[in-house]
């Protein structure tokens, strides 16, 4: 009885099927999307233009992963994981934010490329981060995956080569079989990755407030500068005055 609540039920493996999406082939389809906007050959090259940006919202083992102290990047997409995926794509691609902005919720008729990397971002954080959320019931499962099957779908048709197997996989998952073992691995290494972004959000918060204070001291700075241009103009102004001023005395007086 001590073991009761740990057995799998209808509903913790809804959940380690939604997981096992996320981490397989929605994993993939990023992969897929990363290479179609930067090519594997091109991406070490390209990383040392965003070192700034990288290094303030990436984890420790991201950054050593990225920037290893050997020199460039020379491993491949396949070491990338759901949560160090998402901020390549996020902040690296040239992928134009939705409508809302990277980090939010789209809209409900945006199926841009951007809003549908969120929508998988907030499926795999609200249903698949924390503990107690580690089970799904029926309603709950058939909608999920409905949407989630959608919004494969949609990114499938971004990628350069057309193709369905993303939509298949995702068929197929949601009535393979599953074991107790392999729900737990696959529940065990989503909550890792909830951590990684969590943390992403974290950093991106930080970056916009030190964003926010440069822009205000650049207005500071350009309305300190207008007031000093104004007053040296003026001063010139009345130089310029004082100078003709004189100039009529000195011609009357002659």
């Amino acid at each position: 009885m001590a073991c009761s609540k740990y057995k799998s039920t209808k509903e913790t493996t809804h959940a380690a099927r939604l997981s096992r999406l996320l981490l397989d082939p929605c994993t993939d389809l990023f992969r897929d999307l990363l290479r179609t906007f930067i090519t594997e050959v091109q991406f070490p090259y390209a990383l040392p233009n965003h070192k700034a940006t990288l290094l303030q919202i990436t984890n420790k083992d991201q950054r050593n992963l990225l920037y290893p102290n050997t020199g460039l990047f020379q491993g491949t997409y396949e070491e990338f994981d759901l949560s160090l995926l998402y901020i390549l794509l996020r902040n690296i691609s040239g992928i134009p934010p939705h409508q809302k902005g990277w980090g939010k919720h789209p809209d409900l008729t945006d199926r841009s490329l951007s809003a549908n990397i969120d929508r998988i971002r907030e499926i795999r954080n609200t249903y698949c981060g924390h503990a107690p959320r580690v089970t799904l019931s029926d309603v709950d499962f058939q909608r999920i995956w409905q949407d989630m099957t959608v919004i494969i779908c949609d990114l499938e048709g971004g990628l350069t080569a057309k193709c369905t197997r993303y939509t298949a996989a995702a068929n197929l998952i949601k009535t393979d079989t599953m074991d107790p073992e392999q729900e737990k691995r696959l529940l065990d290494v989503i909550d890792k990755q909830h951590q990684d972004f969590e943390g992403l959000k974290d950093s991106t918060t930080e970056v916009i407030k030190i964003q926010e204070k440069i822009h205000q001291e650049h207005q500071l700075l350009q309305a300190e500068q207008d007031i000093l241009k104004s007053d040296l103009l003026q001063k010139e102004q009345e130089m310029r005055s004082q100078l003709h001023k004189q100039e009529k005395e000195l011609k009357s007086a002659l």
